[in-house]
């Protein structure tokens, strides 16, 4: 799971620099609840 949110931390971070994400708290929910998702599929697909 700590391995999920890692992942997802970067995806968003990445996400979030290439697209000069504008600070509406709704959006950046919206994407981090994202890319916790593909984070959490990802951490599965792993182990």
């Amino acid at each position: 799971k700590a391995l999920g949110k890692e992942i997802s931390r970067h995806i968003f971070q990445t996400y979030r620099a290439k697209t000069g994400l504008p600070h509406e708290i709704g959006l950046r929910y919206f994407i981090f609840n994202t890319a916790s998702a593909l984070g959490d599929k990802i951490a599965a697909r792993l182990k």
